[in-house]
């Protein structure tokens, strides 16, 4: 777990532990720091909140903004396999790059946690999303080597 806070704290978030949860908090950077393009708003500032529970496989991301879910993304994971459940966002924020923000800030910590695959069943609709974002189709799953 220190690598991974550490990790976290280099790319400009804070990680607190609250009742056997961590929160990451991290706002306009957040953005910046997980695909390399600058965000520009002076009066929109995001909050990534990661729930991870190690002893359980369980992570779970939300992008908000002050009393506002943009969107949340939910996965377990054991050993080097991650099972991505759910990517949700909101619809007034879809097609601008939310979604693509938080199936990037799962990778990048999931890669923190030794996990090497990433597989999701997704719906004929987001299909095109997962290809984009460098997902495979494999029979009924698409699959992602994050090695690469």
């Amino acid at each position: 777990m220190k690598e991974l806070y550490d990790f976290l704290k280099n790319q400009g978030f804070e990680l607190h532990l609250k009742n056997n949860y961590y929160e990451l908090y991290g706002e306009k950077r957040v953005y910046e720091c997980v695909t390399g393009k600058k965000f520009i708003s002076s009066i929109l500032k995001l909050v990534l909140n990661l729930l991870l529970y190690p002893e359980f496989g369980i992570l779970s991301i939300e992008l908000k903004l002050p009393f506002f879910s943009i969107g949340k993304s939910f996965l377990t994971f054991k050993g080097e396999r991650a099972d991505l459940s759910s990517i949700y966002v909101n619809r007034f924020f879809r097609r601008k790059g939310y979604g693509t923000l938080l199936l990037k800030s799962l990778e990048c910590v999931l890669k923190q946690l030794g996990v090497k695959k990433v597989y999701v069943a997704p719906t004929k609709d987001a299909e095109r999303f997962y290809s984009k974002n460098g997902y495979k189709k494999l029979n009924t799953l698409w699959v992602k080597d994050l090695c690469d």
